[in-house]
């Protein structure tokens, strides 16, 4: 997602390619590397039907939910590992399919002026943490140490997030502690959710970012 491919000039596209007519096809001068190790562009065709757009998408927070949730139960991947993402590189890659490019890293992320912050520190109160995440809009991004999700809405009052994740964890109504693996792109309530038993995601949210 969000990668670019030079169209062929009309001038440029022949008749077929690999024995296929071009006509139904998008034309792209793909790049490739030759027997030397040098930077060569050949010919390759898309076909119409695939998930491909000319120039990036419109940024609205429909195309936000529409490309967000083509990842939805994609295996998680630390670093890109297992040929996937991490929390990073998911919302990286659905901001780059409207041409913004977002760091590489949470901590990049959340201190950069992209956008507009809501910085909070160790001595904001749950209760403005809450109001602020209540004037949310989807696509907007919240930000703990080491983790970034992406706001999806509210429902019965509560925020919910799609985000690429690895653990799980919460209090089960009994009181009972919880602990299981998701590793992948999951949407859940955000308030119920534990970095561990005495630390709640609530509690170490230090930035909102709305990116306009």
């Amino acid at each position: 997602m969000g990668v670019k491919l030079r169209l062929t000039q009309r001038q440029d596209i022949p008749s077929t390619i690999a024995g296929q007519n071009t006509y139904t096809s998008f034309v792209v001068d793909l790049p490739t590397r030759n027997k030397y190790g040098q930077l060569e562009f050949k010919q390759a065709m898309i076909q119409r039907n695939k998930d491909v757009h000319i120039g990036y998408l419109e940024y609205n927070r429909q195309n936000i939910l529409d490309q967000s949730f083509k990842f939805l139960g994609e295996r998680y991947g630390w670093g890109h590992s297992f040929n996937a993402r991490d929390c990073t590189g998911f919302v990286g890659d659905v901001y780059k399919s409207f041409g913004i490019l977002m760091p590489r890293n949470t901590g990049q992320q959340a201190s950069s002026e992209q956008g507009y912050n809501i910085h909070f520190n160790k001595h904001t109160s749950k209760l403005e943490k809450l109001n602020q995440l209540e004037k949310l809009e989807v696509g907007d991004l919240i930000y703990i140490p080491g983790h970034v999700m992406m706001f999806l809405g509210l429902q019965n009052g509560k925020p919910y997030i799609i985000h690429d994740v690895s653990g799980l964890s919460y209090f089960k109504k009994n009181g009972e502690y919880y602990q299981s693996k998701l590793n992948g792109v999951s949407v859940t309530p955000l308030l119920p959710l534990q970095l561990n038993q005495e630390t709640k995601y609530l509690d170490r949210i230090y930035n909102l970012k709305k990116i306009k």
